[in-house]
């Protein structure tokens, strides 16, 4: 028994050394303050590696080499899984496939038409073709930062319509091609008038947060259509607008004062 224990205790100061040698303290060690120092290393080393999850935002989901060609299937947080096959050698051939999970984007981020926006920023239809030995890396690069801007707006969307009352529909919509639209629609609660904003996301196909983002056009409710907003309405939305400064939040900080101009303006207003 004595034997165990001192071998035991001999296992205990060295564990003690190692630590304080690897994070480089002075002084002597104690049980006590080595026990704090793991559990706040550990606690470093956890954060980090979610950290680096996050912002490498895919993991390898299937990995196979046969016959000199391969398969490799990326998932980028279940959104989009994005296929690679090619041949093994000098002479590459990789052809790139996207296909999106819309059943997890509509149950994440559901009333906006989420999937609308991820079809568009992510070409989900395409299937691209490329010689290039560095298409693999380049694309994988490509699509994180597109995924990662798409995240922030759709993210930011979702907060929105938690935390803003009269902010009753948002949806995403491609009027074109190479357009992507995202509508809002804010209520007045006293009057019961609807004022639909329409932002241009389109940027978000190039990899750009919309961080100085304006209404490109301000219109009654669609059910409404036939009526014209004030234009003593039209000036307040406009100014409160413009007078946001440019930067990270855009829309949430957009979305909460357009709603505050809706709601505080009153017909009197107009007269």
């Amino acid at each position: 028994m004595r034997q165990e224990i001192k071998a035991l205790d001999r296992q205990i100061k060295s564990l003690i050394n190692f630590f304080h040698t690897h994070i480089k303290l002075k002084g002597e060690p104690s049980c006590a303050d080595t026990i704090a120092l793991v559990n706040h290393h550990l606690e470093t080393r956890t954060c980090c590696r979610f950290i680096h999850q996050d912002l490498q935002l895919w993991n390898v989901d299937h990995f196979e080499v046969k016959n000199g060609h391969y398969n490799i299937h990326f998932s980028y947080h279940g959104y989009i899984n994005q296929r690679f096959m090619g041949t093994v050698g000098p002479a590459s051939n990789i052809v790139l496939s996207n296909k999106l999970n819309d059943v997890k984007i509509r149950k994440n981020f559901p009333n906006m038409d989420a999937q609308v926006a991820f079809a568009f920023v992510l070409n989900s239809e395409a299937t691209k073709k490329s010689v290039d030995s560095k298409y693999l890396a380049q694309e994988t690069q490509v699509t994180r930062s597109l995924l990662c801007n798409l995240l922030d707006v759709v993210e930011e969307v979702d907060l929105a319509r938690s935390e803003i009352y009269n902010l009753i529909q948002t949806s995403f919509q491609t009027p074109s091609a190479e357009q992507l639209d995202m509508q809002l629609c804010f209520l007045n609660c006293k009057s019961g008038r609807k004022v639909t904003l329409t932002l241009d996301m389109t940027c978000l196909n190039s990899g750009i947060y919309p961080s100085e983002i304006l209404p490109h056009q301000i219109q009654p409710s669609v059910s409404a259509a036939k009526v014209v907003l004030p234009q003593p309405l039209l000036a307040e939305i406009r100014a409160a607008a413009e007078s946001l400064e440019s930067g990270h939040m855009r829309i949430m900080r957009l979305c909460k004062c357009i709603s505050q101009v809706v709601e505080l303006h009153t017909d009197d207003n107009s007269r």
